[in-house]
């Protein structure tokens, strides 16, 4: 009965280690990276403004918002393993689980946001066993489902956490990100700006001007010709094509001049590391409660139906 108990045990050990590890390679695959992160912020309104225009909402998700899908999945395997530790208990063995994340190492150059996550998901893996024995106590009502569901949702939240830590530590120490932050953002607007002054051209925006001038004209001048009011129409159109005609420069320049001594900006380099940071615990938070808390309780109800003989042969010998 023993060599049984402890056969089950390397099983856990070995389904849980595989589900993280498929979670990390698709977490590689993804490329989603703070860098990643600080870029596509910059760039959002940029995108929803004028990329979205020319590309269906499917085709402009898939193209824009693709590693973001891949990390779902990631984080969908992570909360597959801590359900699965939420419902079929792993003993000593859990102590062994870091051991999972050092080969991956490598793969994240030991970056410090992995550092944190690693950290985060080893503290969580070892705290979700009792949590979910708790919960399997105190449940009453659709207890497979909310055993997998609260335990899990409770132990993402500490690793969200661990993640935010790891997201400011990074921005604080290298300034890069802010760099990069500061010329994709004047970039983006000085792109919007563009965008709006040829629309503004080539719409009927101008038209518009030219003729409220004219009316004004008319009602000045009610006495000249029909000849002479075109031939100022035809000077007023010359007119307003030149003026947009000299605005047409780098629109990219004239932002990063306007902002560059702004007190937005100041205080932007100020706060960059915790506003970014919080952004993306936001994010991560706003998906625990809407995603991976559900699906961790779906895990849990079918880990409660395909387990239960196992569990019940190692509680009672």
């Amino acid at each position: 009965m023993e060599n049984k108990f402890f056969n089950l045990e390397i099983f856990k050990f070995v389904f849980v280690s595989v589900l993280y590890s498929i979670g990390f390679f698709i977490l590689y695959f993804s490329k989603l990276s703070l860098s990643y992160i600080t870029v596509f912020q910059s760039r959002l309104v940029e995108l929803f403004i004028l990329k979205i225009q020319n590309l269906s909402i499917t085709d402009f998700l898939l193209t824009y918002f693709e590693p973001f899908f891949i990390f779902l999945f990631a984080i969908i395997f992570f909360s597959c393993g801590l359900a699965f530790l939420s419902v079929n208990k792993l003993g000593d063995l859990r102590y062994f689980l870091i051991l999972i994340f050092l080969p991956f190492g490598f793969l994240f150059n030991f970056s410090i946001l992995f550092i944190f996550f690693c950290l985060g998901l080893y503290i969580v893996s070892v705290y979700v066993i009792p949590l979910g024995e708790t919960y399997e106590r105190e449940l009453k009502k659709w207890k497979h489902f909310r055993v997998g569901s609260h335990a899990v949702s409770k132990a993402l939240f500490i690793l969200f956490l661990l993640v935010f830590a790891g997201s400011f530590v990074t921005y604080s120490l290298d300034n890069s990100y802010q760099k990069s932050f500061m010329n994709t953002t004047t970039s983006s607007l000085g792109n919007i700006i563009s965008s709006e002054v040829n629309n503004i051209q080539e719409g009927d925006v101008k038209d518009d001007i030219i003729q409220k001038r004219m009316k004004e004209v008319r009602e000045q001048y009610p006495n000249l010709t029909e000849e002479q009011y075109s031939e100022i129409e035809k000077k007023l159109r010359n007119s307003i094509n030149s003026t947009f005609s000299t605005e047409d420069i780098n629109m990219s320049g004239v932002v990063e001049a306007n902002i560059e001594n702004s007190l937005i900006v100041e205080s932007l380099y100020t706060w960059f590391p915790i506003f970014m940071s919080f952004g993306i615990w936001v994010v991560l938070e706003f998906l625990r409660s809407i995603l991976f808390a559900p699906i961790s309780g779906i895990f849990s109800y079918i880990f409660f139906k395909v387990g239960k003989f196992n569990r019940e042969s190692t509680e009672n010998p």
